[in-house]
């Protein structure tokens, strides 16, 4: 259980936060030459001799930790790239952390440490939804460029010179569980079972109002305080709504003991739709083992997730992992610190400068012009641009393409696990047929 000091101080961190950020929201939408009051005119970082850091800035300890460890090396293998095509401008890439442990209370002192300390920062890989509302108004102030993997809609559209979103948020995601359930199965009556924590909140309202578009109703709300001993107040609160679908979110500790009790309570036999968290193989692993069963995950529980189809980029995704480490896992949700890497390194290239006051202006270039030559890692951009060409750099989820808000979009795809802890694909839930809610 998350400590008093903590509790207190992360609720603190984040209404403040969100306050600011809901009264900037207008201010965010308007034009072009637009300048956030909150922004940093000129960066404070100071990029001298020798490699260039990166910081992955995620949970690495805690009930999140996993965000870290997937998160890892796909930014190791995007520096091994780069380093092996010679560096940048006479520098190599390197890869630090910071750990945020899950919390803002531990996050803000930790970012403020690594702005501080740390040789040749050069961007910050993160963060992620548990810690953004208090820690990206810190890095904006800073000037610090910025690519997170927070889906929080708080940031929906938060507009800043130094902020990238690299996935697509959570109001999207939870159009796509909704969907799963209320249009591919035509479920109508749901409950909704996430973890507290603001990473997994965020997703509660836009599956809630999702699903209500699509003729569904959400008649019950828990929100599980992460890795208790028990759930089974909350499961006979569920039980008693009689769903027809559960979605949620939890680490797979809170997970184990939530789905072994209702194994226990009621059989596993009402279909679950999760999000994203709920594809990895520790999850796979802490279930099956509480259950005491490899098949039981797949046959209840669809997991909506970013699609993984294979576009172009990743053979050269995975050529770079296993040049880098032999026999790591592809990870293949996990690749957009790969995607990072080298869009910041040919955006450094157009720049013709690996300051950050000069090539943040070149990500668009790198990423936007859809009648440019489409390339699909560093490699290649490097040789075109070389002669002059202009490029689009399109990565291993599709394309990187950045709205106004600094964010990409996305299709997604429902998986479910096989009994070897392989996820297979049930179907594809693309763009085009979820914008429309």
């Amino acid at each position: 259980m998350v400590s008093g000091r903590r509790k207190v101080s992360t609720i603190a961190a984040t209404v403040a936060v969100i306050v600011s950020i809901a009264g900037s929201s207008v201010a965010w939408g308007a034009g072009k030459g637009y300048v956030n009051p909150k922004d940093a005119k000129k960066s404070s970082l100071h990029i001298g001799g020798g490699a260039l850091a990166f910081d992955v800035f995620a949970p690495f300890s805690g009930p999140d930790a996993s965000f870290g460890a997937h998160a890892l090396p796909s930014a190791e293998a995007g520096a091994w790239e780069i380093n092996n095509a010679g560096g940048i401008l006479g520098h190599k890439f390197t890869i630090v952390q910071t750990d945020s442990r899950g919390d803002p209370a531990d996050a803000v002192p930790a970012i403020e440490q690594t702005i501080a300390t740390t040789h040749n920062l050069e961007a910050v890989l993160g963060p992620t939804s548990d810690e953004a509302l208090a820690t990206i108004p810190i890095l904006q102030r800073s000037g610090v460029p910025t690519f997170n993997q927070a889906g929080t809609v708080q940031l929906d559209r938060l507009r800043s010179k130094w902020v990238f979103r690299i996935l697509a948020p959570d109001s999207s995601a939870g159009v796509a569980m909704a969907y799963q359930a209320a249009v591919h199965h035509k479920w109508k009556k749901g409950a909704l079972l996430f973890d507290s924590d603001a990473g997994a909140q965020s997703l509660t309202g836009p599956v809630t109002r999702a699903f209500a578009k699509m003729g569904g109703k959400i008649t019950i709300n828990i929100s599980l305080t992460p890795d208790q001993p028990s759930y089974r107040t909350e499961i006979l609160k569920v039980l008693a709504a009689k769903p027809q679908v559960i979605f949620t979110e939890t680490d797979s500790q809170t997970a184990a003991t939530l789905w072994s009790e209702m194994q226990q309570l009621h059989g596993l036999t009402i279909p679950t739709v999760g999000s994203g968290p709920t594809t990895g193989a520790d999850y796979f692993q802490a279930v099956s083992s509480a259950t005491n069963s490899k098949t039981a995950l797949g046959d209840f529980l669809q997991s909506v997730t970013f699609s993984t189809k294979y576009t172009k980029a990743t053979p050269h995704f995975l050529h770079d992992l296993h040049q880098w480490k032999p026999g790591q896992d592809p990870l293949l949700n996990h690749v957009n610190y790969w995607d990072t890497i080298n869009v910041i390194a040919l955006a450094m290239l157009h720049a013709h400068s690996i300051n950050p006051d000069k090539w943040m202006h070149a990500v668009r270039w790198v990423t936007n012009d859809r009648k440019a030559t489409p390339v699909y890692n560093f490699t290649q951009g490097k040789k075109l641009m070389s002669k002059g060409k202009r490029i689009q750099y399109v990565g291993t989820k599709g394309s990187m393409y950045f709205n106004k808000f600094g964010t990409v979009s996305g299709n997604f795809e429902a998986d479910k696990f096989d009994a070897s802890g392989n996820l297979v694909t049930i179907n594809q839930l693309p763009a085009s047929k979820l914008s429309k809610y």
